[in-house]
């Protein structure tokens, strides 16, 4: 049954395979029969986007903070240093929350992507056996 699929697609993100997940949830937004199920499958598939982005521009603070010995107190700081063309949104079109006292990138708790799917990485205890996360 499809909402088989749709807990099985959730659980490969929370095992921290974005790129079987997003295929999954590729399928399943093809359904014609069931709206909830393409609206819900276009949602997962723009967080998951979205944790794709944070990765990246985490790695961008983290390159900011070799390049000048502190973490930027605002994405305008990255910006001016030419790292950034802008603000980054994320694909809902609301900007990205950078903390400046850690460096961490997440999407804004005003996002329709809020909360975003969790990951071994901040949940270790959900990594799949012999995953090595």
């Amino acid at each position: 049954p499809w909402w088989l699929k749709t807990y099985a697609a959730v659980m490969l993100t929370r095992v921290g395979d974005r790129q079987s997940s997003r295929a999954m949830w590729e399928q399943l937004g093809l359904s014609e029969e069931n709206d909830w199920l393409r609206q819900t499958a276009q949602l997962r598939l723009m967080q998951l986007d979205a944790l794709d982005q944070i990765d990246t521009l985490e790695r961008i603070v983290k390159d900011f903070a070799r390049a000048t010995g502190r973490l930027p107190a605002s994405w305008e700081q990255i910006t001016a240093a030419g790292l950034l063309g802008g603000i980054p949104v994320d694909p809902a079109g609301t900007p990205y929350t950078l903390n400046f006292a850690t460096g961490d990138v997440a999407v804004a708790a005003w996002s329709k992507l809020y909360p975003l799917p969790t990951e071994p990485v901040a949940a270790p205890e959900l990594a799949a056996p012999g995953s090595g996360r």
